[in-house]
Parts: C-alpha cells; structure tokens; sequence
C-alpha cells in the first residue's frame, strides 16, 4: 500500500522537474554540432553547429525553440490545476515537443537538400529530448483521461454549446486529416506521422476539455478561442499544400 500511494506522489513531484530537464536539454543541443554534411560535388563533409542553422534559416527553428521554451516557462508560471486541467496541459505540452521534434527531424535535410546529411550529437539530444517529452505528455493525458471516464462528474454540466463546440474541434481535426494526406499523398509517412503526433493528441486534449465542462471547471472558457486559432492554423497550411 505505501508502494502504491507514494509512487505517484513522488512522479507528481519529480515530473516538472524532468520535463524542466529535457527542455533545457533541447534548448542547450543547438551549442553542440548539429549535422554534419557532405557536399554533392565536393565530396568534403562540414560540421554546421546548432546556432549557425538558427542563423541560416530561422524561422522554423526560432519556432521549434519557442514552442519548448514557453512549455519551460509555463511550467514554472502555471500552477497545478484539477486533473482535467493537469491532463489538457500535459497533451499540449506533447504537441509542442511534436512539433519541435519535427522541425529539428526534418528541416535540416530541406537545408540542404543536395547534399547528404548526417546527424551529430546535438541534433540526436533535440530528437531524444522531444521523444521524451511528448511519450510522458501523451501517457499522463491519457492514463488521467481514462481515470476521468471512470469518475461521475460532479460539478453541473450546464454549458452544453461549449460541449457542442469542442466536439465540433475534434471533428474538424478528423476531418483534416484527409485535406492534409492528400496534399502530402507522396509523403505517405510523414502523414501518419502528422496524425499520430499532432491529430491524435488535439483530440485527446479536446476529450480532456469536455470532461473540465462536464465537471463545471471554469478554466475550460479560456480556451476555446485558442483552440480555433490552432485549427485555423492547421487548416492554411493543410491548404497551402496544393500549391
């Protein structure tokens, strides 16, 4: 029984702590070589640091190193909340590592597209680091969802169009995945990929905020308008592939 009670406490204490850890590990990755790269005609192989693929091409990589310094800096601004709360931010927190994740993965390759690159030990701790926290963000969104499922709400669930509304979210976050795997119908992977690390966990986040509303939370009315900008997001550029 001590076993069975400490050692969620301890993950609960230890758990900021390592996600702290693994975002500050991406972060610092950009000081080490990143890829190594043999050039098509010359045959010679170059050693491009981290922060000099920031300097060539910024915008992704400026959006790959934001998206884990804001999961770094929330984890110390926002406090725990109710285990829906707790479990949406978890979900979230795995898509940006995914997203992340992605950008370090592929735009290396895009960067030098006739050439063959090799990854070095900075780009290996971008990828572990992201694996991580997206493997332990999608785990305890879904592990507490389930538990959720299993629990009889008890606040009201008087707001049944903010129900509608996040349901509709998952629908339309379903229904993209069609628009996008046809816009990417030669990169058959990467569109598993898209759904597996992206589509998969905005719907379990969206599942996590019908429970909050079943349950009368009120942090739930913060994030509707965010959740149709990102799906908004999502739609342009799913669109922005047909051309």
């Amino acid at each position: 029984m001590v076993t069975t009670h400490t050692s969620p406490a301890l993950w609960r204490r230890v758990r900021p702590h390592a996600n702290r850890f693994l975002c500050l590990a991406f972060i610092c990755s950009f000081l080490l070589p990143f890829v190594d790269v043999e050039g098509c005609a010359t045959k010679k192989i170059g050693t491009h640091y981290g922060y000099s693929l920031v300097l060539d091409s910024p915008v992704l990589y400026v959006i790959a190193i934001g998206a884990v310094l804001l999961v770094l800096l929330l984890s110390f601004l926002v406090k725990e909340g109710s285990a829906s709360f707790n479990a949406f931010a978890a979900a979230w927190r795995a898509m940006a590592a995914a997203v992340a994740g992605m950008i370090v993965l592929l735009f290396p390759g895009l960067q030098f597209l006739f050439d063959n690159v090799f990854m070095r030990s900075g780009q290996l701790i971008a990828l572990l680091s992201t694996a991580l926290l997206f493997a332990v963000g999608v785990v305890e969104a879904a592990v507490a969802y389930v538990g959720l499922r299993r629990e009889t709400p008890a606040g009201p669930a008087d707001r049944p169009g903010l129900l509608k509304y996040h349901a509709a979210m998952i629908v339309v976050a379903l229904a993209l995945v069609p628009v996008y795997g046809i816009a990417l119908k030669e990169e058959i992977g990467l569109t598993v990929t898209y759904v597996c690390v992206l589509t998969l966990p905005f719907v379990l986040s969206q599942l996590l905020v019908i429970e909050g509303v079943k349950r009368g939370e009120a942090w739930v009315r913060r994030w509707a308008p965010a959740v149709a900008l990102v799906l908004a997001a999502a739609a342009a550029v799913s669109i922005l592939g047909y051309f």
